[in-house]
């Protein structure tokens, strides 16, 4: 895919969406290359217990800056600002 023309980016937004990629790491991997040198990724999922395992490989291989959740009746979402990928 081509990116445009203002690529890299400070902030990329992936909201609601990570659940339906079949490797959500891998895209953030991949999307990583797209961020300029102190840009963030910011995630938004429903608490699932998918979005709780990719929570949890997000927390392995990138820096979480800030982490949030939001309750609502019975309802939960977890909103994150990812930094840079963690050095292995």
């Amino acid at each position: 895919s081509h990116l445009p023309q203002n690529a890299p980016f400070s902030v990329i937004i992936f909201n609601e969406v990570l659940y339906y990629s079949k490797k959500p790491i891998n895209l953030l991997i991949k999307y990583s290359a797209y961020l300029k040198r102190d840009g963030v990724f910011l995630i938004g999922m429903f608490t699932t217990p998918t979005s709780n395992h990719i929570w949890d490989q997000i927390d392995h291989h990138f820096i979480v800056l800030e982490s949030v959740e939001v309750n609502q009746d019975d309802k939960n979402w977890h909103y994150k600002i990812l930094g840079a990928l963690k050095q292995r």
